[in-house]
């Protein structure tokens, strides 16, 4: 190797001979970069002199879709979670005239009101492992308390990440079966899924169905439940879930001279969901390999987990689904993450990250599926 001399202003630096030094061998396949740091510490040395920042790339993946539906505040008893519902009650003609009066009332007869009971048990346990290895914090830190703690935090978020993964998964499954399994059918006969053949006054045509369902929904109707029962319910509690290629497809066509169509308001719902797809999608275990979950009718688990290679269950045909916010429901039962003791021959820390959460859907609120019919 060449040496460097401090006297020779066109010598090269210490650091400048090992990569140069490092780069030839590593070129040569003599050398990757695992033995540059394990095997060779002179070159490994003179390149760590050459650090002068280290940038962490804390890379953090949210819940898209956390707005799906309702999620109920954090829940530490980890039991059934019971729904009730009182059907609406009926009157009965009462005329001031005796003689006109029912015969059948009775100011001592005992009404009971019909009551619906479900009851939701669908919960799911997860549990991320990982390791905080001593020498691997002393290779990238230095010793510095800082860069230690840098990279704690990078191995925690690791595991949020993954269970942020999991959660949109679940929930895009769970409102896929509820839309598969409750949701009222409602067809269209407009596809808003090509905007090459979908002309303006469909796209408006489409808007005005949308609006008015959402108007019927509001001022109360018995159709588009699986009991038939009157429901009112608030704007507030109203979601409308398109995909977001198919939404801009209809602003886009229905109001050609709008800039950015997302901004519209007055037809459409506040709680407007743009999901990637209604055509299915993969649940999995560690959210890379498919899996899914079922259900019976009334939302409640038949099994935890089932692994499949199945993609369940969106149907094509569905494109766009407008429903009570409530017709899905999620509830976390316990997120901790707990350091174990230290392994004094590995000098490694196990942790481990625990989420519990609950997921269900119902049959007793409204519930429609826009199809683009046959």
């Amino acid at each position: 190797m060449a040496q460097y001399n401090p006297f020779n202003p066109t010598s090269q630096t210490w650091g400048q001979i090992a990569n140069k030094q490092a780069a030839t061998e590593m070129q040569s396949g003599a050398l990757n970069s695992n033995e540059l740091i394990l095997q060779y510490d002179p070159i490994y040395n003179k390149l760590v002199s050459q650090i002068s920042y280290t940038m962490y790339r804390k890379l953090r993946v949210m819940q898209k879709w956390e707005n799906l539906g309702r999620t109920a505040p954090m829940n530490a008893y980890p039991g059934i979670l019971r729904e009730i519902y009182m059907t609406a009650r009926k009157g009965q003609n009462f005329a001031m005239d005796a003689d006109t009066r029912p015969a059948t009332l009775n100011s001592y007869e005992i009404v009971n009101d019909t009551i619906d009971v479900r009851y939701h048990s669908a919960q799911f346990r997860w549990m991320y492992p990982w390791t905080i290895f001593d020498e691997e914090l002393r290779r990238f830190s230095g010793g510095n308390g800082t860069t230690i703690a840098e990279l704690t935090e990078m191995k925690m978020i690791n595991s949020v990440n993954a269970r942020n993964r999991f959660m949109d998964a679940l929930r895009k499954e769970t409102f896929f079966n509820m839309t598969k399994n409750v949701a009222t059918e409602l067809a269209t006969n407009i596809d808003i899924s090509n905007f090459a053949t979908l002309s303006e006054d469909n796209a408006k045509l489409w808007l005005n169905i949308v609006d008015n369902l959402l108007f019927e929904l509001e001022v109360g109707t018995s159709l588009y439940n699986k009991n038939n029962q009157f429901m009112q319910t608030q704007k507030a509690d109203l979601q409308l879930v398109i995909p977001r290629q198919y939404f801009m497809n209809v602003m886009r066509r229905a109001f050609p001279d709008m800039y950015n169509p997302t901004s519209f308001e007055g037809i459409l719902p506040s709680n407007l969901i743009l999901i990637d797809t209604l055509g299915g999608d993969q649940l999995s275990e560690d959210g890379s390999t498919p899996a899914t979950v079922t259900y019976d009718n009334h939302g409640m688990s038949l099994q935890n987990w089932t692994s499949t290679s199945k993609v369940l269950p969106g149907d094509e045909n569905v494109q766009a689904v407008i429903m009570h916010r409530d017709c899905i429901g999620f509830e976390d039962n316990l997120n901790e993450t707990l350091f174990g003791p230290k392994d004094i021959e590995k000098l490694a820390t196990p942790v481990r990250s625990h989420y519990w959460t609950k997921a269900y859907y119902t049959d007793l609120l409204p519930a429609i599926k826009l199809t683009k019919g046959e």
